[in-house]
């Protein structure tokens, strides 16, 4: 499988494939990210996305498909995604329920939600799509 753009066709597997997982759908659309899909000969299995905020990143919507769990799609995902261009940006910051271990292996590490930058903060995941009790965590380049 390889890892390749989104395109506008692929919004309602992206859009079906976060709802399944429990993860944000409200904002895919309009929100500036860039996806990146994984699929296989049935469809779309993987997405993951970028949301560039001025001087920072937001990575969001790690999702698999059940069927192809633990078989290193996420991780794949997650590196291409860090790899991306970021125009310039240093730190990606991600918000996480419960995958906060998951991360830290990909080089995040937890912060205090009120070390986020402004711009964060007033990201609509930030603001109002993730609960209060939702984890920040950053990567720094």
């Amino acid at each position: 499988m390889t890892i390749q753009p989104a395109c506008p066709e692929d919004f309602n597997d992206i859009h079906d494939l976060l709802a399944s997982n429990a993860l944000p759908t409200d904002d895919i659309r309009g929100a500036a990210l860039e996806f990146l899909v994984m699929r296989d000969s049935l469809g779309l299995v993987a997405c993951g996305a970028l949301e560039r905020l001025g001087e920072c990143c937001l990575l969001r919507s790690i999702a698999v498909a059940p069927r192809l769990r633990s078989r290193g799609l996420a991780a794949a995902l997650t590196k291409a995604l860090l790899r991306s261009d970021t125009r310039g940006s240093r730190d990606v910051f991600l918000l996480t329920n419960d995958a906060d271990g998951y991360f830290a292996g990909h080089g995040f590490v937890v912060a205090s939600r009120e070390s986020a930058p402004d711009v964060i903060r007033r990201s609509n995941q930030f603001a109002n799509l993730c609960p209060d009790s939702a984890i920040l965590m950053r990567y720094s380049r």
